[in-house]
């Protein structure tokens, strides 16, 4: 029955969507929300026409406007899911290169590097994104994507830090205590992770 919802409620988005972009063909934003949809309803369903629909729309939408850095970030999200990384990785680079200042293009470019497997180039992008202003340590999920890169690495040194931080947000979460202990006995501090 959720399903059937669903399904009902992005036929009808995209029945508006369709209506708006025939009002505003040369506005870059219905194409920019169409395609963000498609990818959603992508999501959901696992259809491979939804992909090409979102990878289409969105292409549009950098078309009609290629200085804006959100048509960038979303057709970059479809590469992935394509299992395009390099050419998801040139977009995010695209994005950057129109703004550096802004972090939240670093950012993403960094998850993309964590994704395929690139973590240095991944922690290079978030020191680059923190740079800017990209404030990742007040968010609980943005946080932890950073520590699975340093677990990863097997950076215990900076995992004690980065589980402090995280441990603030969140005291009541057991993992973080535990994973914070395991980093202080890798570290040889056998008091700190008994405490």
């Amino acid at each position: 029955e959720n399903n059937e919802t669903l399904k009902s409620a992005f036929e009808l988005a995209e029945k508006e969507m369709e209506k708006s972009i025939s009002k505003n063909s040369l506005d870059f934003r219905p194409y920019l929300f169409f395609g963000k949809l498609y990818f959603s309803d992508y999501y959901f369903t696992q259809q491979q026409e939804k992909l090409e629909l979102a990878e289409k729309t969105l292409e549009k939408a950098i078309q009609l406007s290629p200085k804006n850095q959100q048509g960038y970030w979303h057709l970059a999200e479809v590469k992935l899911a394509k299992g395009q990384p390099e050419e998801a990785i040139a977009l995010l680079q695209k994005a950057i290169d129109l703004e550096p200042r802004w972090g939240m293009s670093h950012w993403y470019l960094a998850m993309a590097y964590q994704m395929t497997g690139k973590y240095e180039e991944a922690l290079k992008k978030i020191k680059e994104a923190e740079e800017v202003g990209y404030n990742w340590k007040e968010n609980l999920q943005d946080l932890k994507r950073v520590i699975e890169i340093y677990q990863t690495l097997k950076d215990d040194q900076s995992l004690v830090s980065l589980y402090q931080e995280a441990i603030k947000l969140q005291p009541q979460d057991y993992q973080l205590w535990a994973n914070l202990a395991l980093s202080y006995a890798n570290l040889g501090e056998n008091e700190k992770a008994k405490e």
